[in-house]
């Protein structure tokens, strides 16, 4: 054999020893992917770079589980951080295990997504602490009769932690049992919104990591004429917080959400939801996946409540961290376009 022919069969060799061990390697990961998805979310662990336009993922709903381990008292829970809720909520369930009595005169109700809403009997007081880190706090939760999740993270708690950027380690994702129904756990109609474009036209969306579908509201597809699927494969049934439901009229492919201030867009398929009171949801799975809170934590506003939640109706915009100068532009913008114009 000469030296050249040596040469071809050692390379052909290492080849097929590199695709022997990528074969095995897939294997092991194929066996213990369930395990595997349960490792702390965290875009700076896996190198993020996020591209100008992105890959085809559509984010329309997801199989993955986005918990907090906790400790309250002394039973361990998975804590659901919902930055769509305006407060903490814990279940009956959890107050009778936990023996805490309501506090008198703290009866309150609560709004869900689609306008209804459900009486709270009261608050309690809740000693609540991160897995595995020293120190405590004491939360003030509201009861929900029949809510799906013994306890649930409000969005300004999430952020005095630091939860969602800082130590985002502290969530963890899990796979979900293909039986479990899609959940929308909105929840006194928190305006924790993110401004930007759908399609090229001006929308905001809630930044809400308490659902877990991709939505867009009927009025806003209708009104800027955009194809709606409404095969029947494409009715989806939702669950709202206290275990009540709702469904899906349709699917819209293909959506590219640009991030405001940035050249960043991502191609989506949005269901649609009638009675929706934002543009649209993005849901759990594109926020932490795409490290979003991180990321774009600086355009997220605070909107107040209006009877139709558009980007040009919002005249009381105030920024959570920071005043951009991209936001200030669209402060001007809104103003301009809500003044009456002169024939």
């Amino acid at each position: 054999m000469s030296d050249m022919e040596v040469l071809e069969s050692m390379s052909w060799r290492r080849v097929i020893e590199r695709m022997k061990r990528q074969l095995w390697l897939d294997r092991l990961i194929n066996k213990y992917r369930v395990q595997l998805s349960q490792f702390p979310v965290t875009a700076r662990a896996r190198n993020f770079v996020p591209p100008e336009v992105s890959s085809t993922h559509s984010f329309s709903s997801s199989s993955i589980n986005y918990t907090v381990k906790g400790v309250v008292g002394e039973h361990q829970v998975d804590a659901l951080p919902d930055t769509g809720a305006k407060n903490n909520f814990i279940s009956p369930r959890l107050v009778k295990k936990l023996r805490l009595i309501a506090r008198a005169n703290s009866k309150t109700s609560v709004q869900l997504p689609n306008g209804q809403k459900v009486r709270s009997p009261g608050t309690v007081e809740v000693p609540f602490s991160f897995s595995g880190e020293r120190g405590g706090h004491l939360l003030e939760c509201c009861i929900l009769p029949t809510v799906t999740w013994d306890l649930i993270l409000c969005q300004s708690f999430l952020e005095a932690t630091n939860t969602l950027t800082t130590f985002a380690r502290r969530v963890t994702k899990s796979l979900r049992s293909t039986t479990t129904q899609l959940q929308f756990n909105l929840l006194d109609n928190d305006r924790r919104c993110l401004w930007g474009r759908l399609s090229d036209l001006p929308a905001s969306a809630l930044a809400d990591a308490g659902c877990d579908i991709m939505l867009i509201s009927t009025q806003f597809a209708t009104k800027h004429s955009l194809k709606i699927d409404r095969s029947v494969e494409h009715r989806r049934i939702i669950q709202y917080a206290d275990g009540s439901v709702d469904t899906t009229i349709g699917l819209i492919r293909d959506v590219a959400w640009q991030f405001g201030g940035s050249e960043e867009r991502v191609q989506c398929d949005f269901y649609v939801l009638d009675n929706l009171t934002v543009d649209a949801v993005l849901s759990s799975h594109f926020l932490f996946e795409l490290d979003v809170f991180a990321r774009f934590g600086n355009q997220m506003v605070d909107a107040s409540p209006t009877s139709d939640f558009q980007l040009s109706d919002l005249y009381n915009i105030r920024l959570i961290n920071g005043y951009s100068r991209e936001l200030e532009a669209l402060e001007h913008s809104c103003i301009a376009d809500s003044m009456p114009r002169s024939l």
